[in-house]
């Protein structure tokens, strides 16, 4: 089998359950599996920032300006990609103490590095993320629907479309994930499948926790900095770090959690966000 980089994502896209014990043994190449991360980050970024920004793909004059729409699609994407990017190595880290957690004593001992490159590459579906926004292009060639959510509409088939590409390729990560993690570890299926459910716990209870911090950050920075005239002061220091953690909480968390191909942020901060005024004073 071939050990370039091109091989070992093909192989990574057909789901080969042996590559990631290959990608995992002694001289592996980490530089490849850095590249995969960036490939994927990349994807992940423009899906996400996308499928976020929709209007993008409405075009000038349906509900704002293109010019607005790209700006907060780039600022999306680029968030994305410096998260998930950064996420790797925790990701890493967490799957490889829930292995050790629940392996058995004919599972093999894996270090960090070991695991990190493991999951690189069943992050290879990701990059096929470019395909969402180049989706979502096609319907400037529609023409302006005055109800363009209407259920049969060429734009919402094209929304739809998009979002299950997205889905897809979140599912075909977290399958990969799943067949790196029992190969790599040498689990069986199930101790496998707990190892991911348990980072996966670990992640709602980090974006639990990440979505309090935005909150309370946020809430500070309004009532310190009081960057609206006194008459809003009230209104924002109520609403503004809400905001905030739905801006930029929700992409961050996205592209931590798409390392694994995981859709839990939405549902974490819908869940906890209306619990912070009893935590936050």
């Amino acid at each position: 089998m071939g050990h370039g980089l091109i091989s070992r994502m093909h192989r990574a896209l057909r789901l080969d359950a042996t590559l990631g014990h290959d990608v995992a043994a002694p001289g592996a190449s980490t530089r490849q599996a850095a590249a995969v991360v960036a490939l994927a980050a990349l994807g992940t970024g423009a899906a996400l920032g996308a499928v976020s920004t929709l209007p993008l793909a409405w075009g000038t004059g349906r509900h704002t300006t293109f010019e607005a729409d790209l700006l907060r699609f780039v600022f999306y994407a680029i968030l994305v990609a410096i998260v998930h990017l950064a996420a790797w190595p925790l990701w890493a880290g967490l799957l490889r103490l829930a292995g050790t957690w629940l392996a058995t004593s004919d599972s093999e001992a894996r270090d960090l590095g070991q695991t990190a490159r493991a999951i690189a590459f069943a992050q290879a579906p990701g990059a096929l993320g470019v395909l969402v926004p180049s989706l979502l292009t096609l319907q400037w060639v529609i023409p302006a629907d005055p109800e363009p959510l209407r259920i049969g509409s060429g734009t919402a088939n094209v929304m739809l479309l998009a979002g299950t590409v997205r889905t897809l390729l979140a599912a075909w990560v977290l399958l990969g994930t799943f067949l790196s993690v029992r190969e790599t570890l040498q689990l069986s299926s199930g101790r496998a499948l707990g190892t991911v459910a348990a980072a996966a716990a670990a992640s709602a209870g980090l974006l639990g926790l990440a979505t309090v911090v935005i909150i309370l950050v946020s809430k500070l920075m309004v009532m310190i900095v009081q960057p609206y005239p006194s008459g809003w002061d009230y209104g924002v220091a109520v609403a503004g770090p809400w905001l905030t953690a739905y801006g930029y909480g929700i992409p961050a968390a996205q592209g931590f959690e798409f390392n694994l191909g995981l859709g839990l942020s939405r549902l974490v901060m819908e869940f906890v966000a209306p619990l912070a005024p009893a935590i936050i004073p």
